[in-house]
């Protein structure tokens, strides 16, 4: 269960990371 927690965790961040850049560039 520790890897699965451990890749949820990183695509969670990957995809904030993408919204936020994709927010800063909408507005």
């Amino acid at each position: 269960m520790g890897t699965i927690n451990q890749g949820w965790r990183r695509k969670m961040r990957t995809i904030n990371q993408g919204w936020r850049r994709r927010i800063k560039t909408i507005k």
